[in-house]
């Protein structure tokens, strides 16, 4: 086929809409009760995501073709070297090429839009719109003009989540109004010349972290959030019917979702078992604690020499004490297991980064969503948010020809430049071709 395009003067064109967290098992289930007409049907399969599940870690590995220990980001948020104090990770701190670089350097022409860890916005052989981490749209685009054409047509960065926490009803309208702007610039740039093509709907994810629980179990939102859905559904409809039969699209998300059961203090865990001592007011880990915790699932041996203020030297003793105790945790009320998976991160990680990891990766069971306050007393409770991240469910559909047994996140960059007729360099990841 790439042949006889070649020969009568057809480009290959790849086609991503990206769907934050969107889990394939909802999709499947609402395709078979006829709500989605697109999402879940023929040709959808399930797909693993990376550890830890959380979004700035798997678009990272995306855009990269490579492990977190290669491309550098480990979680929302991390330690400065030798210090208490905590930053968030942006796209400066990507330490490999992004797969719109590579692109741009074989001559691809791009259209990158909204994709988490794309802030500060690089110069790409087209244009681009940053994600999340972006605070301004006047300096989150390249080229840098192009963030006035977006503004006048009302194109929003981001939904605001506060509001789900105050008004409801008002998050719900904040969240389709951003889908709207949003769906908006996607057809507009659509009708461009480009040759890879790619927006990612992060409106999915808000709404599920605070609406999935209504949803399974027929809450007061459920019918909010079936709506929103129906209108997510139907732009992949639009999408595909509005390319070419010769353009390949792919449909993907990040991870999948759940309902959460109970959230887990992992930082009160620690100080019951005696690894942590009690943080200062100022927020410093002293010497006597022997591990704490960061978002999501990552725990820090206290290590001297490493740490500020590390007072541990028998790492191996107190990763293998922790990783005993830990498969051992267990919800108090029902006896069920609260970690499915416990990894050092020799594990999973491998690269010239990966010492910066973590030393373990708590995976947690199921519907038990993993957190880090340093203030709470209590190991089990709850919030406003109802939804978490899951390793196992994201979905991927392509009209192209793949192998879809098992595919993981990190095989898409070998994918589609396979697909654009790209000679594919050294990467994690397999070429689903």
């Amino acid at each position: 086929m790439g042949f006889f395009k070649k020969l009568l003067g057809k480009r290959e064109k790849v086609v991503v809409i990206a769907l934050d967290g969107v889990p394939y098992s909802m999709c499947r289930k609402m395709y078979n009760k006829g709500i989605f007409h697109h999402l879940g049907g023929d040709g959808y399969v399930p797909m693993s995501s990376v550890y830890p599940t959380i979004s700035s870690v798997a678009w990272s590995t995306f855009m990269t073709g490579k492990n977190p220990g290669k491309h550098n980001i480990f979680g929302f948020v991390d330690r400065l070297p030798g210090s208490d104090e905590l930053h968030i990770p942006d796209g400066s701190h990507l330490k490999e090429k992004t797969l719109w670089k590579y692109l741009s350097e074989h001559k691809r022409r791009c259209f990158v839009m909204n994709v988490p860890m794309t802030y500060p916005p690089e110069k790409v052989e087209g244009k681009l719109v940053s994600g999340f981490l972006c605070g301004d749209l006047m300096k989150g685009t390249y080229p840098r003009q192009f963030a006035g054409e977006l503004k006048r047509m009302g194109y929003r960065i981001d939904a605001d989540s506060s509001l789900a926490t105050e008004i409801m009803d008002e998050f719900l309208q904040d969240i389709h109004r951003t889908f709207e702007a949003r769906k908006r610039a996607l057809f507009k740039y659509l009708k461009e010349d480009w040759d890879f093509f790619m927006v990612q709907f992060m409106e999915t994810d808000r709404i599920n972290h605070f609406l999935i629980g209504d949803w399974a179990e027929d809450g007061e939102y459920a019918d909010e959030f079936v709506e929103f859905y129906s209108k997510v559904d139907s732009i992949v409809g639009e999408v595909i019917s509005s390319v070419d039969e010769d353009t390949h699209v792919i449909l993907m998300s990040d991870h999948g979702f759940t309902p959460i059961i109970k959230e887990v203090q992992l930082n009160s865990w620690l100080k019951k078992k005696g690894f942590l001592e009690d943080v200062d007011g100022y927020g410093s880990i002293g010497a006597d604690t022997k591990a704490f915790s960061l978002l999501p699932g990552r725990v820090y041996v206290n290590l001297e020499g490493r740490e500020h203020g590390g007072g541990v030297r028998d790492r191996e003793s107190v990763i293998n004490k922790l990783m005993d105790e830990l498969k051992g945790l267990k919800d108090p009320e029902t006896g069920r297991d609260v970690v499915q998976s416990v990894f050092r991160r020799e594990d999973i990680y491998d690269g010239m980064y990966a010492k910066k990891a973590a030393d373990i990766i708590v995976h947690p069971s199921r519907g038990y969503d993993l957190k880090a306050s340093f203030n709470s007393e209590q190991v089990f409770g709850s919030s406003d948010r109802t939804g978490m991240h899951t390793y196992k469910d994201a979905f991927l559909y392509s009209n192209a020809e793949l192998d879809l047994d098992d595919p993981n996140i990190i095989d898409l960059f070998p994918t589609i430049l396979e697909l654009l007729g790209v000679d594919v360099p050294d990467v994690d990841g397999r070429s689903l071709l």
